[in-house]
């Protein structure tokens, strides 16, 4: 005597379309690279001292790469600014400059229009329902 009740499948299929559609334009990474001469030593210490931060790093054989997941990042603004700040500081310290994905050097002037851009992406996120940070977002950018 149960009866079951679904949405239409092709009302489903339209609003997964729609979300994934959202999602895609969402799905943004942002990488700065600290590259040059730079220590092997000196590079290893400054990725354990930022073991902590809220955005990922990797070592690469010409520096390292400080990454933040636009989505997955509560506060995109904020950690963005604090990722920017210490590429800059260990360009600085290690003697290298911090560039982009395609080698241009990123000065202060780029590294702060590229926060700037961040800011509709959160807000598109947030009107979709998708807060950055989120469990959900975490579910949905894994």
């Amino acid at each position: 005597g149960a009866s079951a009740a679904a949405p239409e499948m092709r009302q489903a299929l339209d609003a997964a379309h729609a979300l994934d559609k959202r999602c895609a334009q969402a799905d943004v990474q942002v990488a700065l690279h600290v590259i040059g001469d730079l220590d092997p030593a000196a590079v290893d210490a400054a990725l354990g001292e930022i073991a902590q931060a809220p955005y990922e790093r990797a070592r690469r054989a010409d520096g390292l790469t400080l990454v933040l997941d636009v989505p997955r990042a509560p506060d995109i603004a904020r950690n963005y600014e604090a990722m920017a700040r210490m590429a800059t500081h260990l360009a600085s310290s290690l003697g290298g400059r911090v560039v982009d994905d395609r080698g241009n050097a990123l000065d202060e002037r780029a590294l702060a229009a590229i926060g700037v851009e961040l800011e509709p992406m959160r807000r598109q996120l947030a009107e979709s329902g998708i807060e950055p940070g989120s469990s959900l977002a975490l579910r949905l950018f894994s």
